[in-house]
């Protein structure tokens, strides 16, 4: 379930989708058929961050699903969170490398 980061473009599509349909704001189409295509990407809660950052690619969220239910939505991950913890984790790796550890 890895993909080369940046190339799954139909998270973006989805959301380039939503924004039309939102712009065009018809209150009587439903979500589903704006949505049409193949199963969008997503990551499971066991999955590594790196894993939800190739999935991701430049869109600004991912859904985490449930791993034995597609349709149970567990949460989502920003691709702006994802970065903070990599980031965060490079800076603790190289404080405790200054101080010895």
């Amino acid at each position: 379930m890895v993909a080369p980061l940046g190339s799954l473009n139909p998270v973006r599509n989805m959301w380039f989708a939503l924004e039309r349909a939102v712009l065009a704001w018809d209150s009587d189409v439903a979500v589903g058929s704006v949505l049409r295509g193949p199963p969008l990407p997503h990551v499971h809660p066991d999955h590594a961050l790196d894993v939800a950052l190739r999935w991701i690619g430049d869109a600004p969220y991912i859904p985490v699903v449930h791993c034995a239910d597609l349709t149970k939505l567990e949460g989502i991950v920003s691709l702006e969170g994802i970065l903070k913890t990599f980031r965060d984790a490079q800076s603790l790796t190289k404080a405790r490398r200054r101080s010895g550890e």
